[in-house]
């Protein structure tokens, strides 16, 4: 039946690829993101088929009815023609057919991406078919008003006769019938065009599911070349990175990438070392406490080698340093913890114990000594229990102390902010601007087997390795970061030259050049703050550092679209703090520290009167809503111009706005810390005021619509379902076993489910009316949860990040 199929194709291929869409798409973010709306059901059955002329019509001419569920339509076979269902398109083709003639009858039902009219249908089947187009006639199908038109034409060299029938079941649900034949046989068979139209009746198209390419699982996607530690182990470099830890083979440059999914306690890493306790084993402080990596198998241990009361697990450690002469590992966390890798035994040191100042940027140790730098105030010595503070105000040339190394003589070296101290015999001894190196914002000390004194420096402009001799004060060999970016971690590999670690990734420096050792992170930065599904092909993604783009559907296929500040004209921002989009595709952004932004045709325009606002909807008439912490709420029109603003003066509950949305009937939900409020037709009410106790909460942190239409509020501890007329109690945190968590957002599937980000985990419904609290422990890569959005295909979407700086990253979880 293949050959059957040309028939036709010369005068339809045209319609039927504009109108169907089965010629090629262009990107959807060629031009601004659509959304299409589903086509309206039609429930009328009249099937009265008449044209406004007489004519012929004999059901007795069909057979059984048969339904295209695709097409939208249904409708009654000819007997004895073979029948090809192909989608939305059926070919019926008479025995014995011509395969340029006929007779053949092709009825076709398919969505459009843009609303047509009927006469929209026939002007463009008249201007791009080849074959003759009649003048247009009135018809009736299933109740529904079309056009038909007579048609003629020659195919190879013969003459077809036949006829179209067109109808708009809505504006975007199409259908065709065309019959032809040759042109002696017309007359013979026209009445079955009749017949099989008057048999035609409509319904909605079922869309089916969109299909992820995704298996069942969960996905972590990190920038793991924000680095912020190193150390150098047997040739192999272990990067202590923002989006997980990443081994490096030095002499391969192969890597291998962890993250929680393969046992970290959590994705963002900021200190690590080696160390035997007695096994080989790279120990790794993360924002919640350590992880411990065994390099001889690739695996994580489960053990936790500190004592529950040291609250190490749950605290970040910002310096690791093993003490192996002294078998001791030395932890920066609020203070020094002291473990002996012996006894177990373990210690700390805070300001009760005599610390001026409880944060630590570096560890070192001096025979049994530990010498730890503060970064604001000084350093100290820890000798047994005893507590030694240097500072400005007993002589420390500059207390801003970021980092520390001993040196074999016993000296100890000091980075500062305005230079190199060395302190020996009681003295301090300054390497500052006015020595040839001009050292200042040293972040790493490191000394080489053989002496050798290495620096990293971290000021704004450009970091630089430095060979540093105290003889001269030179830097005897100097290497500047080509991305001028500060160096943030510093290592020596076996042949005593640096490894160090920048905000892009992780360089060997030989001498002369560096070798950089990147992975494909495709993610600009761990701290997520906004997702948005603006259609089922591309999920935009609101971070610190921009806004990315991407298919939700197949993610690690394509590269991802990024927009930032430094390289798109017209953004207002790179923090995107929230995303919003409209019925027709245009992307709007509150930024936070910036202005807000719209993305419209491929170009972006920013709004200086609109800064530094933290959330946005956009309403049924296109316009964007923006709602400020502070500053209440600014509407502006499609077009950008002022369209309305609202405050406490005006009859908001608050200025402190924290949530938006739109609904489904066109009313905008204004969720703030002092309760619920709408603009509905036109006016603005509160729905809920402070006072209210249908809430148990009225701080409202974030709003999602179900799928049946009710509101979901998220409140400070608490979520409920609002129909609007009565509440219903998702979960109570203070009732409900949860009463450390707070809420952050939440966000709906398409079957229903509600899942809830909090400070401290993921709350996933557990099918019982309740819920089962997801952590790092059961994988996920942080428990701040910053972002939430359920895709189309069912797969939840968990942005992390407590911080600008630490952050989370994006685990993808696909039921």
């Amino acid at each position: 039946m293949k050959t059957k199929k040309m028939l036709l194709v010369s005068s339809i291929f045209t319609i039927i690829t504009l109108a169907c869409g089965f010629g090629p798409k262009t990107n959807a973010l060629e031009n601004a993101p659509s959304q299409a709306s589903s086509p309206a059901p039609h429930n009328e059955t009249t099937n009265s088929g008449s044209i406004n002329q007489p004519v012929s019509i004999d059901l007795s001419l069909l057979g059984d009815n048969t339904q295209v569920v695709e097409g939208g339509f249904s409708f009654r076979v000819v007997p004895e023609y073979t029948l090809d269902l192909s989608g939305g398109m059926v070919i019926m083709a008479a025995p014995g057919a011509d395969p340029d003639l006929g007779p053949i009858m092709q009825l076709m039902g398919w969505m459009n991406e843009s609303n047509k009219t009927n006469e929209d249908l026939y002007t463009q089947l008249k201007n791009e078919t080849p074959m003759q187009v009649g003048a247009p006639q009135e018809i009736q199908v299933s109740g529904l008003p079309g056009l038909a038109a007579d048609i003629i034409g020659d195919n190879n060299g013969k003459t077809m006769q036949g006829r179209v029938a067109m109808v708009m079941v809505n504006p975007k649900q199409q259908f065709i019938l065309m019959f032809g034949a040759p042109q002696a046989e017309w007359d013979k068979v026209a009445p079955l065009f009749n017949a099989v139209l008057a048999s035609v009746e409509f319904f909605e198209i079922q869309t089916p599911s969109p299909i992820s390419s995704m298996s069942p699982g969960s996905y972590a996607y990190t920038n793991n070349n924000v680095v912020r530690d190193v150390v150098v182990y047997q040739n192999m470099a272990y990067a202590a990175t923002l989006g997980g830890m990443v081994a490096w083979n030095m002499d391969s440059g192969y890597s291998m990438a962890y993250t929680p999914l393969q046992g970290m306690g959590h994705v963002s890493a900021v200190s690590i070392t080696a160390c035997q306790i007695p096994e080989p084993r790279i120990i790794v402080g993360t924002l919640q406490g350590l992880s411990i990596y065994d390099p001889s198998t690739g695996l994580w241990d489960e053990r936790s080698i500190v004592p529950d009361e040291s609250k190490i697990d749950n605290s970040k450690i910002t310096r690791l340093f093993c003490d192996q002469a002294n078998n001791r590992l030395l932890i920066g966390y609020n203070g020094l913890g002291v473990l002996d890798l012996n006894s177990g035994v373990f210690q700390r040191f805070t300001k009760q114990e005599g610390l001026v100042w409880e944060e630590v940027t570096d560890v070192t140790v001096s025979g049994k000594d530990i010498w730890i730098a503060t970064g604001y105030k000084g350093v100290a010595k820890i000798s047994g229990s005893t507590v030694t503070t240097f500072s400005v105000e007993n002589g420390m040339p500059d207390e801003r102390a970021f980092s520390v190394a001993a040196a074999k003589d016993g000296a100890l070296w000091v980075g500062t902010s305005s230079g190199l101290l060395s302190f020996k015999g009681g003295k301090w001894t300054m390497f500052g601007s006015d020595t040839a190196a001009k050292l200042t914002d040293i972040n790493e000390i490191e000394f080489s087997s053989d002496g050798k004194l290495w620096v990293a420096t971290a000021p704004l402009g450009g970091g630089r390795i430095c060979q540093f001799n105290p003889g001269n004060g030179t830097c005897e060999v100097e290497f500047k970061d080509p991305d001028y970016l500060p160096l943030l971690a510093l290592s020596l590999n076996r042949s005593g030259l640096p490894v160090y670690g920048t905000g892009k990734g992780l360089y060997i420096y030989d001498g002369e050049n560096s070798l950089a050792l990147k992975t494909d992170s495709q993610l600009t930065s761990n701290f997520v703050d906004s997702f948005l599904i603006a259609d089922e092909e591309n999920l935009w993604i609101g971070m610190d550092a921009g806004i990315q783009v991407l298919n939700p559907a197949d993610p690690t296929s394509y590269d991802w679209l990024s927009f930032s500040k430094a390289d798109t004209p017209g953004l207002g921002g790179n923090w995107a703090s929230e995303i919003a989009s409209s019925i027709d595709g245009v992307i709007w952004v509150a930024v936070i520290n910036g202005e807000a932004s719209r993305y419209a045709n491929g170009s972006w325009t920013s709004f200086p009167e609109i800064n530094s606002f933290n959330v946005v909807a956009v309403d049924e008439a296109n316009r964007a809503w923006f709602g400020d912490d502070g500053k209440g709420i600014i509407v502006l029109n499609p077009d950008g111009s002022p369209a309305m603003t609202f405050t406490t003066a005006t009859g908001l509950p608050s200025d402190k706005i924290s949530a938006l949305l739109t609904d489904d009937q066109g009313t905008v939900w204004i969720g703030t810390d002092s309760g619920l409020a709408k603009y509905e037709n036109g006016q603005l009410s509160v729905v809920f005021g402070k006072d209210d106790a249908r809430l148990p909460n009225r701080y409202i942190r974030d709003l999602a619509l179900a799928p049946d239409g009710t509101i979901i509020i998220g409140m400070f501890t608490a979520a409920a379902r609002y129909d609007r007329n009565q509440v219903g109690l998702l979960v109570d945190f203070l009732k409900d076993g949860y009463s450390d968590l707070r809420l952050t957002t939440l966000t709906v599937t398409p079957s229903g489910q509600i899942w809830i980000g909090t400070d401290k985990g993921l709350l996933q419904p557990d099918g019982f009316n309740g819920y089962t609290l997801l952590t790092t422990e059961n994988g996920l890569l942080t428990n701040y949860i910053s972002a939430l959005q359920a895709d189309p295909f069912g797969a939840i979407w968990v942005g992390g990040g407590g911080s600008n700086f630490d952050g989370g990253g994006i685990l993808q979880i696909v039921p």
